[in-house]
């Protein structure tokens, strides 16, 4: 998985634990039937099918923010619309899963240094065969919410996380959670061009309390609008504290 921000606090927090039935369902994005596809570049920009290049340095999976789809070309944004300064310094390859119905995993390898390389790519775009308007991205596997996870909810999620995809009405959008919790529930909210995204983690009810440690786990799920969202709509995603009066919104244009 894609570690997109540390989890907020550190220490040893107190959740309660659910039972293993708990844990939340991955739906893959790659199967192993068909190879992952290897795209690399002459110019750091334009990525087509190749050899993955050898590297100088330890590689890291770099986080992209949006996805475009026009005329064949899938376009990623690198850089958060928050600090588009914080680009990498460098695209080594882009792996492309197969295609699992719609979804593919899309994961983009290079190198990001503290402080961030000013010049970096803050776009790449793609040519992978067979890509259409309908097919979904992600960094990793999509969790299927557990509707029994009532107790202890939280509402979670990963500040510039969520990426509207290219047909308008998909959004994936990562969470953070801890062992004793799994993914309950996501939302997405429709006011004209305004989408509200919720996030949330949950046990099973009145489960036993047990330790957790610091820091947590990542994960990346999916939901679905009723209708496409408009060109200019605005995504805004929630987070809470424990006790859910504490919360904060983080707004994403589109």
């Amino acid at each position: 998985m894609i570690a997109l921000m540390p989890l907020a606090g550190c220490g040893v927090q107190t959740d309660p634990s659910p039972t293993p039935t708990a844990t939340a369902t991955a739906t893959p994005l790659a199967t192993r039937t068909e190879p992952t596809l290897t795209l690399t570049s002459s110019d750091g920009v334009r990525f087509v099918p190749g050899t993955k290049k050898p590297a100088a340095m330890e590689l890291q999976p770099i986080p992209w923010h949006r996805i475009r789809f026009r005329d064949g070309s899938v376009t990623l944004s690198l850089a958060p619309e928050a600090a588009p300064e914080q680009v990498p310094c460098s695209v080594n390859h882009v792996e492309v899963g197969p295609a699992d119905g719609v979804l593919r995993r899309v994961t983009v390898w290079g190198k990001r240094l503290n402080p961030p390389c000013p010049h970096g790519p803050k776009q790449i775009e793609l040519s992978v065969p067979g890509w259409t308007r309908a097919t979904i991205a992600a960094p990793d596997e999509l969790d299927v919410p557990d509707a029994s996870l009532t107790g202890s909810q939280q509402v979670v999620v990963v500040p510039g996380s969520a990426v509207l995809q290219p047909d308008r009405r998909s959004i994936v959008v990562g969470y953070t959670h801890s062992r004793c919790n799994a993914l309950a529930k996501v939302t997405a909210k429709q006011n004209g061009p305004a989408v509200r995204v919720v996030v949330t983690v949950g046990t099973e009810p009145n489960p036993a309390s047990t330790t957790c440690l610091s820091p947590g786990l990542y994960g990346h799920t999916l939901v679905r609008l009723p209708t496409p969202a408009p060109p200019r709509a605005t995504v805004t995603v929630v987070r809470c504290g424990r006790d859910r009066q504490r919360c904060v919104s983080w707004l994403q244009s589109r």
